[in-house]
């Protein structure tokens, strides 16, 4: 829970100092009616649920004798500048999981994937080893089928993080409204 003192949110400190300078130990184990009377420490209530989409404006504080809660004008954002943040979030998520699959290799290394890659897929459509497939052969001890058996599993992870992305990014585009925006998402 938070607190809120002079408008201003706060989290309860195991020591406080009060207003005539005196410390106050043991602060966040009283009750709430203590904190309001010691200090105008009042727990503070939110009231509205924010939805992703939406903005909020500067917070309207409402004090009684036991809370404060607090409301905020809630606007919706455009619907196009929802989506460019759903799509980033999209792109984001899909460069995480390609980084993962690229750690501790060197940027040479994974600089020549895409044409290993595109000679493992040759070998198992034809037996035929490429350049790039022969040199990774002869840098790590492997057999060209014990190289394309290692590879192809990271190639087919690989092509789904991207199918996965790409099937998210179409479906934000072409999302009506700003709930089907999040739907997806």
């Amino acid at each position: 829970m938070q607190y809120i003192k002079n408008d201003q949110p706060m989290h309860l400190p195991y020591t406080y100092r009060l207003d005539d300078g005196s410390m106050q130990s043991g602060f966040d184990r009283l009750t709430d009616a203590k904190r309001i009377s010691l200090a105008g420490v009042y727990p503070l209530v939110e009231t509205q649920t924010i939805e992703p989409w939406q903005s909020k404006s500067l917070p309207v504080y409402e004090y009684t004798a036991t809370e404060c809660s607090v409301t905020y004008t809630l606007t919706d954002k455009p619907l196009e500048i929802y989506k460019q943040e759903k799509i980033a979030a999209a792109y984001q998520a899909a460069n995480n999981q390609l980084d993962s699959l690229v750690q501790g290799y060197s940027q040479l290394e994974v600089a020549t994937w895409p044409m290993i890659q595109a000679d493992v897929l040759a070998f198992t459509a034809s037996a035929v080893i490429g350049q790039y497939m022969q040199a990774a052969i002869d840098t790590s001890g492997y057999t060209a089928q014990g190289l394309a058996d290692l590879l192809l599993p990271r190639f087919a992870e690989q092509a789904a993080i991207l199918a996965t992305r790409k099937t998210t990014v179409e479906a934000i585009m072409l999302a009506a409204d700003h709930a089907a925006v999040k739907a997806v998402t």
